[in-house]
């Protein structure tokens, strides 16, 4: 359970970053519809992860699944989605999919608190998208980037609700077990509470380690 929370970790939280913060760099440039595109983008952190995950349920199924009906147009065989060879990047694309919106909120309002005129004289010196995003936007938005990357590390670590409903099996198992699954398992399935308390413990030092690493990290960042 701990091996399975720590790959999911480190593929979770990069993702989260890099489309969370894509999204907002577009929403920023001022398309048509922003506050509409705002809402649908947050839809899935306020929607119930129980009928989200029945939701991706459907969309994983192997013979009636909305994927591999997509994927069957272009003669691709169906593919078992939650079975043991794909189960960690579908629960991974599940979560990240429901963790966008939280990620793009905190990104767009630090996108806004830079001031203008710091684009205006990287256009004057010739600076060009990729430029301004690399010496103007990323050093501005530390203290967002610091901010998103505690907070994403300690929603992988906690991940349970999606990975319950789409990774669950009889006897209170699962297909891909997480540290708070296990917790979960032995302490509510089992009433193995010593055990369940245990664990629990040990992820909070996890979490508190990994916490004080980015607090360490946040003056190399310019988050301060």
């Amino acid at each position: 359970a701990l091996w399975n929370t720590v790959m999911f970790s480190a593929l979770y939280v990069p993702l989260v970053m890099i489309f969370s913060f894509a999204v907002a760099l577009v929403l920023n440039r001022g398309v048509r519809g922003q506050a509409l595109f705002r809402v649908l983008y947050f839809l899935p952190v306020v929607s119930s992860p129980t009928a989200v995950g029945l939701l991706w349920i459907w969309i994983y199924s192997e013979d009636n699944g909305a994927l591999n009906a997509i994927l069957g147009v272009f003669g691709v065989e169906s593919i078992k989605w939650l079975g043991a060879k794909m189960v960690l990047w579908s629960v991974v694309i599940a979560n990240v999919w429901g963790a966008i919106g939280e990620g793009m909120i905190i990104f767009l309002a630090g996108l806004q608190a830079i001031p203008k005129e710091h684009y205006e004289v990287a256009r004057l010196d010739g600076a060009g998208f990729w430029q301004r995003l690399r010496f103007v936007t990323l050093p501005a938005m530390a203290p967002s980037l610091f901010f998103q990357a505690v907070l994403a590390t300690i929603h992988a670590f906690q991940a349970f609700d999606y990975i319950y409903i789409l990774t669950r099996t009889g006897n209170g198992n699962s297909s891909f077990p997480t540290l708070v699954f296990s917790i979960y398992r032995e302490g509510f399935r089992f009433f193995r509470m010593g055990d369940a308390a245990a664990q629990a413990v040990v992820l909070t030092g996890i979490i508190l380690a990994f916490t004080w690493v980015y607090f360490r990290m946040q003056k190399r960042w310019g988050a301060t």
